[in-house]
């Protein structure tokens, strides 16, 4: 909802955040000049400002390779799309879980390690993080190459570089000193990666961060490979004070109120206290706090959480009746003398902030936790958290919970569904083409990232067939067998939070009798649920010696599944069957047939190959 704007002075709360969109997008343009200039590339940390407006700004909207603070923002930009997230706080045990549910919904997660203890914790954890980086904090750097080569050598990791987060740059205010930290933490940086590189450990990127830093970056930083700035974008005192920006770079201000005058402490008391100003209690200035906009002669005086008070740094002035600054612009004003608690509060002033963020120095080494053929692109995870309300033994899935499921539509008609095991390749059922008249490719679509069948979705893909492959023995008798087929897609799939594939795993599974299993697709719910909304539903592997029984299917049956009243989500998916067929669905005695999907994988991986496509995948055995 967009909040309407105050038409006058009065009208406007206070203590009132101000933002100038015009300079924030001349700094994050003066950024990313620097950076080409250099030929780094910018990570942006969005610690400063966290809204999806500017975060998209500063990633020119491809919400792509950013920084977050706490896992709470991480979710935060998730939850928007955002898809390559660096955690920029050191790994907790006890946050392992959290880790790993931000891991099954990224393509990649970055993470900071503090210890090499916290290596051996996500170790021990790596089944549950599917995705993203690991990263190691330098406290102890005579253990770089140990910890360098533990994640090197370990399979759940790959290894990625080395990076220092240059937090003394913010106490650094003359501009030789600056000089100097700069060439010190890029010789340090180039030393840890010698190292590494010498003990016979490849270091693919060398990065920095710190808004001080990379906004004054001499060309000593070229040998760098990644900047991680975030204050930037709305710059504040403090770097206009370290020489970071100026002045009128400032994007951001606070609007307070004049709410009375304490002619005892000679004091004009305000609105906004410390805690809406945020002012960093590790690193307090009282006298240059901040600036009150268009009056150099005032400066403010922390007093109460909530007020403050403006007092004279010398000679003799009043507030003027609406002077509402905002940051980068002048507003007109008029004599008006200053007010006792008995009158209204309607003088305001703009008050320019200090910086209130406070980064220790740090630095990482880094590797993707979930291994592929394409690791930007793994497969067999869920963009979405899902809920679970019941239908029929199931229940709806959530709007891009599954999605490498696809729907094939053969003349504008739903038919059958199939699953993405490639960003051009699906499989599917082989009877869906058992009819002659279907087996003609230019009837079909296929339909990725569909919820419901009936309705519009900004985010459906839309392809054309190319290729069929059916089963060579595919047999339609008193049962089906081989029931197996490949689609070649017209083009590639835009791989997003809503179309993506699934795994296949590289080994026969010989699932276990009431072992667990899901099924996603669309179809009669026996009036249970709604047609043409994706379902799922958890079902259960039947024995052999059970569905062979006379009054089950009898001798001729693939693998059998039943339905179970309960549903749990697995950490990543892997195809494991694909429905073939089955009667009187959900009744007891009755469970569906499924084909073997890994008792295929010699003949997918060999079809895939004469499709020109390269499978992502290694059999084993």
């Amino acid at each position: 909802m967009e909040l309407e704007l105050p038409a006058v002075v009065e009208d406007v709360p206070t203590p009132c955040f101000l933002l100038d969109v015009d300079r924030v997008k001349a700094n994050i343009a003066r950024m990313q000049d620097t950076c080409q200039r250099l030929g780094v590339a910018l990570r942006p940390h969005t610690k400063t400002h966290k809204t999806l407006e500017v975060a998209d700004m500063v990633t020119n909207g491809q919400k792509r390779k950013i920084v977050c603070s706490t896992i709470a923002e991480c979710n935060f930009y998730a939850d928007a799309g955002y898809d390559d997230i660096l955690l920029a706080f050191p790994v907790t045990a006890n946050k392992i879980a959290r880790y790993a549910q931000l891991a099954n919904r990224l393509q990649e997660f970055h993470l900071l390690l503090s210890s090499v203890e916290n290596l051996g914790c996500l170790r021990d954890a790596a089944s549950r993080l599917d995705a993203g980086k690991i990263c190691w904090d330098p406290m102890g750097q005579r253990d770089v190459v140990r910890v360098g080569r533990c994640l090197w050598e370990e399979p759940c990791f790959r290894f990625r570089g080395v990076y220092t987060h240059c937090g003394e740059s913010y106490e650094k205010m003359a501009p030789d000193a600056r000089a100097a930290d700069q060439a010190t933490v890029t010789a340090r940086l180039q030393d840890i990666a010698s190292r590494l590189r010498t003990a016979g450990i490849d270091v693919p990127e060398v990065t920095t961060g710190s808004t001080p830093t990379c906004s004054m970056a001499g060309d000593v930083l070229r040998a760098v490979d990644q900047f991680h700035p975030g204050n930037f974008v709305f710059y504040d005192y403090e770097n206009y004070l370290l020489g970071s920006c100026k002045l009128s770079d400032i994007a951001c201000c606070v609007a307070t109120r004049v709410v009375c005058q304490r002619p005892d402490l000679d004091t004009l008391v305000v609105d906004c206290g410390f805690t809406a100003l945020g002012h960093d209690g590790m690193r307090q200035r009282p006298d240059d706090f901040c600036v009150i906009k268009d009056h150099p002669n005032l400066r403010l005086v922390p007093l109460q959480p909530c007020t403050s008070g403006i007092s004279l740094t010398q000679g003799t002035q009043s507030l003027v009746y609406g002077n509402l600054s905002r940051a980068g612009s002048r507003a007109e004003t008029s004599s008006h003398p200053s007010v006792t608690c008995s009158q209204p509060a309607r003088e305001m002033v703009g008050l320019l902030i200090l910086g209130v963020l406070v980064l220790l120095p740090s630095a990482a080494l880094g590797g993707p936790l979930h291994p592929t053929c394409d690791s930007a692109r793994p497969c067999g995870q869920s963009g979405t958290k899902p809920v679970t309300p019941r239908i029929m033994g199931g229940r709806e899935a959530m709007d891009g919970e599954w999605p490498w499921t696809v729907s094939l539509a053969a003349n504008d008609e739903p038919l059958c569904g199939g699953a993405l095991i490639h960003d051009r390749v699906v499989l599917t059922a082989a009877h869906c083409f058992e009819d002659p008249n279907l087996r003609d490719i230019r009837r079909w679509k296929v339909v990725a990232g569909k919820h419901h069948l009936g309705q519009v979705d900004t985010h459906t893909q839309l392809f054309r067939v190319k290729r069929l492959v059916m089963h060579e023995q595919f047999l339609h008798t008193t049962v089906i067998d081989n029931d197996i087929a490949l689609l070649l897609l017209d083009h590639s799939l835009n791989y997003t939070h809503h179309v993506r594939p699934i795994c296949l795993s590289p080994t026969e599974q010989k699932l276990s009798s009431g072992h667990g299993c899901v099924m996603a697709g669309w179809g009669s719910t026996e009036g249970t649920g709604p047609d043409f909304v994706l379902n799922v539903v958890r079902v259960r592997i039947v024995s052999d010696e059970l569905c062979s029984k006379l009054d089950w299917y009898g001798s001729n049956f693939l693998p059998c599944a039943d339905i179970l009243r309960r549903f749990q989500r697995r950490r990543e998916r892997c195809l494991l069957r694909v429905c073939s067929y089955g009667y009187n669905c959900g009744e007891k005695k009755s469970p569906g047939i499924y084909t073997n999907v890994s008792y295929y994988l010699r003949w997918i991986y060999d079809n895939m190959n004469k499709l020109d496509v390269q499978p992502c995948l290694e059999l084993i055995g």
